[in-house]
């Protein structure tokens, strides 16, 4: 991020965190921020009347650019053809590619463009991240530098002196900008991230998964943990913690102390899981190159998804020659194991980068 600042700016936004955070990014380098919609027969056009909200929080003007028709001839798309449904599962799943829009950005930012000549502003902004990289063309820093040329040179000495393209959070994650929005101030809560529109965000579909992991790296103990103590030793006692929990449920007997205790137990496993997700999820952030952030978590999510099915087939088939009870106190063992190779290994005295830190 640069920490320059504009007479004005053009930004194309969205209700979604993304373009919330940005306009309050850019008003916060003393930059006047102009918000620019765009009603292009999206699935999600709630997201318009949360962009007015955000705008009238912020005090800020806006105008709505209507792209309806031209939506309806970008068939093919789940955002604009009501045939294809909204995929369920991770931002970065293939799957995803469906709710790519044929050349989306590239339209706006012409448009917005043209708009940022009329005004004479110094900046055209939009709100890209790295996770949007492996499945959207024009999120990424190739598309980014080739379109901030084409503009320069359609444009010529009709822009501003100092005009420039410019995507605050191009190399940064989801979670980066959810810290960063929590700084400013942003209310969060008058965004809009569903794919599938209606009047509740669905909670399962890309962007709502995306979203709630963002809020989860970015705001859960794991990180504060880190800050305090070294990635290292938080992530060993996370598993440490994690192994013991299972211990109650399998050493009591089937009676209302030990459902209590399951329920217990389940609560604490569930807290000490995510708090080791969040932890390794937060070392490879902060330990990763930003132009790599993306690919080093979407490898991650692959590796763990294609292990845990083996893993429970490799239980179920172990359960039967012994007992369910045996099959988990060898988890713990595991557990227990790999808690002790990362104390004697160098991965315990890691520590958190000073600006990856959330305090």
């Amino acid at each position: 991020m640069t920490s320059s600042t504009a007479k004005s700016t053009v930004l194309i936004a969205s209700g979604g965190m993304d373009s919330a955070v940005t306009a309050y990014e850019l008003r916060d380098r003393g930059s006047e921020v102009f918000l620019l919609l765009f009603d292009y027969g999206q699935r999600h056009r709630i997201e318009l009347e949360h962009l007015a909200q955000i705008s009238e929080r912020l005090a800020v003007p806006y105008a709505t650019v209507d792209l309806s028709s031209l939506g309806r001839l970008l068939s093919g798309s789940a955002l604009t053809d009501a045939s294809v449904a909204v995929p369920d599962g991770h931002y970065s799943d293939q799957s995803m590619r469906s709710t790519l829009v044929p050349n989306r950005n590239m339209i706006m930012l012409s448009i917005a463009a043209g708009v940022a000549v009329s005004r004479g502003a110094d900046i055209l902004a939009f709100g890209a991240h790295a996770g949007d990289h492996p499945i959207y063309p024009d999120c990424r820093p190739a598309f980014f530098e080739q379109l901030g040329k084409a503009i320069q040179a359609g444009n010529g000495v009709f822009l501003a002196p100092e005009f420039r393209l410019e995507a605050p959070f191009l190399h940064l994650t989801k979670a980066d900008i959810a810290r960063r929005g929590h700084e400013l101030g942003v209310p969060f809560e008058l965004t809009w991230s569903c794919y599938n529109g209606g009047t509740i965000q669905c909670g399962t579909c890309g962007t709502c998964v995306e979203r709630k992991e963002a809020f989860a790296l970015a705001a859960l103990i794991a990180p504060r943990l880190v800050g305090r103590f070294g990635s290292g030793t938080a992530l060993a006692v996370g598993v440490v913690v994690h192994a013991l929990i299972q211990i109650p449920p399998i050493v009591a007997t089937p009676d209302p102390v030990w459902l209590t205790a399951l329920a217990l137990a389940g609560f604490g496993h569930f807290a000490a899981a995510t708090c080791v997700g969040t932890t390794q999820r937060t070392v490879q952030q902060w330990d990763s190159p930003p132009h790599l952030r993306a690919r080093v978590q979407q490898t991650a999510l692959w590796l763990i998804n294609g292990f845990r099915p083996l893993a429970a087939l490799a239980a179920g088939a172990l359960a039967l020659f012994t007992s369910v009870r045996a099959v988990m106190f060898i988890g713990i063992l595991v557990l227990l194991l790999f808690a002790a190779t990362l104390w004697c290994s160098p991965v315990r005295h890691l520590t958190a980068k000073d600006e990856g830190i959330a305090q």
